[in-house]
């Protein structure tokens, strides 16, 4: 788990959005909402602004609505982890600084590059739940195994690298001007970064299992999530058999000077980057568990974003919703809804 440190929802004055799953007619078309991914499991819905005024009563009232429906649809058990027939090709590239990345590719069109938790893999995160298989009937799957992780060689001692150039430096080197980019949790974070620092490389965004930081005037000022029930043991991750999201569990999560958790590797990034979201043009999808404090990871998304989808995995904690087919089908959703015609 990546620790989150944002607590807000925020809005502009004349223009708020608010996700909610079965709003009162009143306020069901002033949304314009996808169809869900399953008739349960999946909350789901698109949202574009709409210039309009809400009290503040009103928009507390849905936020939690949306969280308590999704709390109490069925939860059907998580699969059983299983090491998937490989249907992907390894390689390796070699950034800047020296680092030799080791990465994974599968499926042919539109690029979408997606980046794993702290801990796990891209195999692990994106190939052994078979979220990676299903992107990849319709496109370019890459996953790289970050610094630090996976089959990926050492840095240089020297390396002033980062995850977050490390995509760009990707992207350059095999010359993809733009991508759908997407992470999960320590993922999340580095697209989260990128939205900063290369807004311009991006299809979509996909920001998993992690937040945004909220801005000063809204800090303790907003709803909060319903408490999570305690995950059960056979959810826990191990040494042996870990989560997609990695586990972080056996790592120092407590924030360093540069905002990453101790036990990252060097170069990570700010477990809760500063974004301008004014300057993303393209839409963006918010993906995380009920159980995983989806309110407080999508507050600020909600307003400042023209272009949001909000999905929450009924039940689901941080270290179980990658395991649970409807994340990858959420997230193919997405993906397909947005590849250029």
């Amino acid at each position: 788990m990546y620790p989150l440190r944002s607590r807000g929802l925020a809005r502009r004055a004349s223009c708020v959005t608010i996700p909610t799953v079965d709003a009162d007619p009143a306020w069901r078309g002033m949304l314009h909402k996808q169809s869900d991914v399953t008739a349960t499991g999946v909350t789901m819905n698109k949202i574009n602004k709409t210039a309009m005024i809400m009290p503040m009563v009103a928009i507390v009232t849905l936020l939690l609505g949306t969280q308590l429906v999704a709390a109490a649809q069925a939860v059907a058990p998580l699969p059983e982890r299983a090491t998937p027939a490989k249907t992907w090709s390894d390689h390796t590239w070699v950034s800047p600084d020296g680092t030799k990345f080791h990465y994974v590719e599968q499926g042919k069109g539109t690029p979408m590059i997606l980046i794993h938790g702290l801990t796990s893999s891209a195999v692990n995160n994106w190939f052994n739940p078979g979220i990676a298989q299903k992107l990849a009937k319709t496109n370019r799957v890459i996953a790289i195994d970050m610094r630090g992780h996976g089959d990926t060689g050492p840095s240089p001692a020297s390396s002033t690298g980062t995850m977050i150039q490390d995509i760009v430096d990707f992207m350059d080197y095999f010359k993809i001007p733009k991508a759908h980019i997407g992470g999960y949790s320590m993922g999340g974070a580095t697209t989260a970064g990128l939205l900063k620092v290369a807004p311009e490389r991006f299809i979509t965004a996909s920001v998993m299992g992690i937040g945004i930081k909220e801005t000063p005037e809204w800090l303790g000022k907003t709803p909060t999530d319903a408490p999570a029930p305690p995950a059960l043991p056979a959810t826990t991750a191990t040494p042996t058999a870990p989560s997609p999201a990695g586990n972080p569990g056996s790592v120092d999560l407590t924030p360093r000077a540069d905002g990453a958790p101790r036990g990252a590797p060097k170069g990570a990034p700010d477990a809760n980057p500063e974004v301008d979201l004014t300057k993303v043009h393209f839409p963006l999808l918010a993906l995380n568990g009920s159980n995983d404090r989806p309110i407080a990871k999508t507050h600020r998304m909600w307003r400042e974003l023209n272009d949001f989808t909000y999905v929450v995995i009924a039940g689901r904690n941080h270290m179980e919703a990658c395991r649970d087919p409807l994340f990858g089908d959420a997230l193919v959703r997405f993906v397909t809804a947005n590849n250029p015609k």
